[in-house]
């Protein structure tokens, strides 16, 4: 017997297993479906038993308050007489049968103070106590007292073993409704969640791919997994539309880039970048420019075109780089600037500000100013509403 339980135990726990792991792979959110469950299950089964109790309590009171009134109705008017012609085995048998209806205890009859007459066991702590005046039918005269003692012990059980079987019907319920639950939620929405989730983790926006399918039967109406799937692929369509937009813009730019740098350090004029923000550093050089000012281009790029080592007079750099900033453009400025020989050479500048792509830039051409003229200009970047500027000037030396 032992073994065949074991058996049954062993292949029901299997069988339990297999459909657990049927329907996908558990997570928290799955339990915390079932724990809400279980746990408002419990409140609200505490609370209706409760509640039942309370007026079942109320409606075993009532029914021992309508005996003793049919007592009052029925039974004394019979006592009565009994009493007073002093019939004691009619007396006896009468109180027998009134302790033999349900929740009465005992039954005693008074007379002038005195239990003449009992039938019954006082067993119960908690009772209902009742008494009656045994009355003469002619005069009304009282001829003794008929006490009644209901027992509440029996209705506090009955209350207990209902809220017990409340409780165990309740229980079983709640545990096949969370049994239930739980198998659903993963079957219809974890397992689709897991998957969504597998998808858009293996997402490759460089290679193409087939659409999320969830693998379920189509429904007419789409409810909000069927959306979140069309909305992942719609997802990756953008992302790889957008990828591949991206791709050939970068490819344009790329070739943009290659073809500006070939012109920027081929140029026979000497071109500069530079910041123009707090501090004006040195971007990138040509080489015409390290011929022109005599200085390497590693040793430009990062320092302040406001240095008083590229200035005759700083003066001079202050009030270009503020024209430029106030008018947007500038043209025939003249200044001196100093090589990296120590040699000063007059430049002529010209400069213009204009946006690419959200950033403001400044061009600056040359013009010829003297006998012996090199040509010079510079581009400056204005970044986020901050002007990056370095004046690229037309240069005359004098021999």
């Amino acid at each position: 017997m032992s073994e065949r339980h074991f058996s049954l135990k062993h292949r029901v726990l299997a069988r339990l297993g297999r459909l657990w792991s049927s329907a996908g792979p558990g997570d928290v959110l799955a339990l915390r479906l079932v724990l809400a469950i279980v746990f408002f299950s419990v409140l609200f089964t505490l609370l209706s038993t409760a509640i039942q109790s309370y007026l079942q309590y109320h409606k075993e009171v009532a029914t021992i308050q309508s005996r003793f009134s049919e007592f009052r109705e029925l039974q004394i008017p019979v006592l009565a007489e009994s009493v007073w012609a002093y019939e004691r085995d009619q007396i006896q048998v009468q109180l027998k049968g009134i302790t033999q209806l349900p929740y009465i205890e005992t039954a005693k009859v008074r007379v002038n103070g005195e239990v003449m007459w009992t039938s019954g066991n006082a067993v119960s702590k908690r009772v209902l106590f009742e008494t009656f005046r045994l009355l003469r039918e002619e005069d009304k005269t009282e001829i003794g007292v008929l006490e009644i003692t209901a027992s509440l012990d029996e209705v506090y059980q009955h209350l207990w073993n209902g809220a017990v079987w409340i409780l165990l019907q309740n229980a079983l319920q709640t545990l096949a409704i969370a049994g239930f639950a739980l198998i659903f939620f993963q079957k219809s929405v974890t397992a689709h969640i897991y998957r969504m989730a597998d998808y858009a983790r293996r997402i490759d926006i460089q290679r193409s791919a087939p659409d999320l399918d969830l693998l379920r039967p189509p429904a007419r109406n789409r409810d909000v997994l069927d959306q979140l799937a069309a909305s992942i692929n719609t997802m990756r369509k953008n992302l790889s539309q957008a990828y591949s937009d991206l791709s050939v813009y970068a490819a344009e730019l790329l070739e943009n880039k290659k073809k500006f740098s070939a012109i920027f350090h081929s140029s026979p004029v000497a071109l500069s970048v530079s910041r123009f923000h707090e501090q004006y550093h040195i971007l990138e050089v040509n080489e015409a420019w390290e011929q022109q000012y005599a200085v390497s281009r590693e040793a430009a790029i990062g320092r302040d075109i406001g240095e008083a080592e590229f200035w005759k007079s700083p003066q001079d750099c202050a009030g270009l780089l503020a024209t430029v900033e106030q008018s947007g453009e500038l043209h025939g400025f003249q200044s001196w600037r100093r090589r990296g020989d120590g040699e000063f050479l007059l430049c002529e500048i010209s400069a213009r500000l204009f946006e690419v792509g959200g950033f403001w830039r400044k061009w600056t051409s040359p013009k010829n100013a003297g006998t012996r003229t090199e040509f010079a200009s510079s581009i400056s970047v204005w970044r986020n509403g901050s002007r990056n500027a370095l004046p690229s000037c037309k240069l005359q030396t004098t021999s």
